[in-house]
């Protein structure tokens, strides 16, 4: 009888746990963390003995600080989840964490930590044969290479990644790839590689319903059509970015758009509007860390 009773308890823990995943899977997340708050206390109130179980929840409550823009507090809580699991976590589990641990660290500008945890990451999903998960951690370790001024690496990153997605009809993650691609060849100096390269993630980007994904392509696109002299092309490309942006309530990517955008128009001899893209590019960060 004990059993039975121990046995319901631990799935109305694993329900309100798959109702907070439901709930943040349509991007409603306050909804998500009152199932997930359920879900710990009913685990706690039952005291089950599961610690997988407790550490995919806790590991879910993590994932609500990344996106809540807290990533001292998502990395606290990832750092829980893998205690939680007492060394029985499993691989695709793990792997999740450790992604999480390195989109966090990123996000709190530890850059060293937050490749640690990629590359990690990235082997376990290796292992696990995740052709998807593989491709995104090479994006978002190059990305993070990107930003360091390491082109060469960041590209090698890119290019593989976009090589495995183009295996399993990826249209979502792929555009971000070639588009990395491009902007680590325009970094170098190759501007006539980087144009092509921008070219096909332009149309990558066309067939993917993710705006983030059209995003990527646009920004790296006004770049490359500003580098080539092409200056009405360019404020086209990175007009339809950031109505992207604000179309995904983005702030980070508005950022960063915003910035890329006042570069050009400084270079271009636009003082004026330049100065206006770089407050917005202010406006928009400060709004991302509140």
């Amino acid at each position: 009888k004990a059993a039975e009773t121990s046995g319901w308890r631990a799935l109305t823990v694993e329900l309100y746990d798959r109702m907070g995943s439901a709930y943040y899977q349509l991007r409603h997340p306050h909804e998500a963390g009152r199932w997930w708050d359920r879900a710990v206390f009913a685990y706690e109130q039952a005291d089950l003995a599961d610690p997988l179980l407790r550490a995919r929840i806790l590991g879910h409550r993590a994932n609500l600080h990344y996106v809540a823009g807290q990533p001292r507090e998502a990395i606290s809580g990832y750092k829980a989840a893998i205690d939680a699991a007492e060394d029985v976590l499993d691989m695709p589990a793990l792997g999740g964490i450790y992604e999480g641990l390195a989109v966090s660290f990123q996000k709190a500008g530890d850059l060293t930590h937050a490749l640690e945890y990629a590359q990690r990451s990235l082997r376990l999903f290796e292992t696990l044969r995740d052709v998807r998960m593989s491709a995104q951690l090479r994006n978002n370790m190059a990305e993070i290479l990107l930003s360091q001024g390491r082109n060469e690496e960041a590209e090698v990153l890119f290019l593989a990644g976009a090589e495995q997605l183009q295996h399993v009809g990826d249209r979502d993650l792929l555009p971000h790839l070639v588009a990395g691609a491009a902007e680590a060849a325009l970094n170098r100096g190759e501007l006539t590689l980087a144009n092509t390269r921008v070219t096909l993630a332009l149309q990558t980007g066309a067939r993917s319903a993710d705006p983030i994904a059209k995003l990527a392509t646009e920004r790296v696109a006004g770049r490359v059509t500003a580098a080539m002299g092409q200056d009405q092309e360019a404020r086209a490309h990175f007009e339809r970015a950031l109505e992207l942006a604000a179309t995904a309530d983005s702030s980070t990517d508005t950022s960063r758009v915003a910035f890329d955008y006042a570069q050009v128009l400084e270079t271009q001899g636009n003082p004026t509007q330049a100065l206006i893209r770089y407050r917005q590019a202010y406006q928009a960060r400060q709004a991302a860390r509140s």
